[in-house]
């Protein structure tokens, strides 16, 4: 039995516990399995529910109704281990493995020790162990509640991380109190377009319901693209953004609301202890049922104004339907996809 784990957040891929072999083409899909799984809300609190879906595929396109075995894992790593998670979470039976339900779609929740567990709360004395210290955020200023993800057909396992709406660590108490009126909860990204660029240099909207036809080796460029979000906050502009406040803008932030595409966000620097505001990096997965990426991965960093990602796929030698898929990612754990179908001809 060979065991994947798959770490969203980070965009990794592990194959029998160390990284694949740079000759592995990823994007390929030749046998079922999770290549996405996104949370509903994309950031959530202690205690709060959760809808978590997985994006199952195969040689045949989308498996929807997959019997996924779900589980949430409340498993802190120990001190003297080293490594990302606890190794209890990509295992198959524990105490601290709470299930989540079966199916391709579950509603869970998120524990309420979350905090404690993995973010910055002083964390639950260990029996045997010394004082816990704090779990250090991510670079976005961020915590994750992991999720063990069980496959039907070979019992791999993926691990899946919600982002938490959690507190802060080292900020002044004026500082924590800034954050709290300043941060706006990760609303997950979205694919609304996606555009072909044949050789001749002629472009085509690739419709969700009606698929593109190309001839068969015929190498096209693929532009998948999320919505333009604010670079700074204009009230009336139906988003609530981080310097904009239900006093100063009651319109925007009456009803909070966020963007679906590179979010402005603020965070503390643990280094420069200071509020900083940033902007979010994407990155979008590319994968296909037949033919073959140039990338398998490409994006924008924070600082790109451009709302979408290339790729360049190179249809097989033979005539068939090839299904792809787009994976959007945020840099604070955000999830989102979109599929296409492409009709190969001779």
């Amino acid at each position: 039995m060979t065991t994947r784990s798959m770490l969203a957040l980070a965009l990794l891929v592990v194959l029998g516990g160390c990284l694949p072999h740079v000759d592995v083409d990823e994007s390929l899909v030749r046998s079922p399995r999770v290549i996405a799984v996104r949370a509903t809300p994309a950031e959530a609190a202690p205690g709060e529910a959760v809808s978590l879906e997985a994006l199952y595929v195969g040689p045949d396109g989308t498996i929807g109704a997959a019997v996924i075995d779900w589980a949430r894992c409340d498993a802190r790593l120990p001190l003297a281990e080293l490594g990302p998670i606890n190794p209890v979470c990509l295992g198959f039976e524990d105490p601290l493995l709470v299930s989540q339900g079966l199916g391709a779609r579950v509603d869970g929740t998120i524990s309420r020790e979350a905090c404690r567990l993995f973010g910055p709360d002083p964390p639950p004395a260990q029996p045997g162990e010394p004082a816990g210290r704090i779990v250090d955020p991510d670079v976005t200023g961020g915590y994750y509640q992991p999720f063990r993800v069980i496959e039907p057909d070979d019992d791999a396992i993926v691990l899946a991380e919600v982002r938490l709406a959690c507190g802060v660590a080292g900020a002044t108490q004026a500082q924590a109190s800034e954050l709290r009126q300043r941060r706006r909860p990760n609303l997950a990204p979205r694919l609304d377009l996606v555009f072909a660029q044949r050789a001749d240099g002629s472009d085509a909207l690739v419709d969700p319901d009606v698929p593109l036809e190309v001839r068969v080796g015929e190498t096209i460029t693929l532009e998948a693209g999320w919505p333009v979000c604010p670079l700074e906050d204009v009230c009336g502009d139906t988003i609530c953004g981080p310097d904009e406040t239900l006093t100063t803008c009651a319109d925007d932030c009456r009803t909070a609301r966020g963007c679906e595409g590179a979010e402005r966000y603020v965070r503390f620097d643990p280094e420069a202890r200071a509020i900083v505001v940033e902007r979010e990096s994407m990155r979008v997965a590319w994968h296909t049922t037949a033919g073959s990426f140039e990338i398998e991965r490409s994006g924008r960093s924070g600082a790109d104004d451009s709302t979408y990602a290339v790729s360049r796929w190179r249809a097989p030698d033979a005539a068939t339907t090839a299904v792809l898929w787009m994976v959007v990612r945020d840099a604070r754990g955000g999830v989102g996809w979109t599929e296409r179908r492409i009709v190969v001809v001779e």
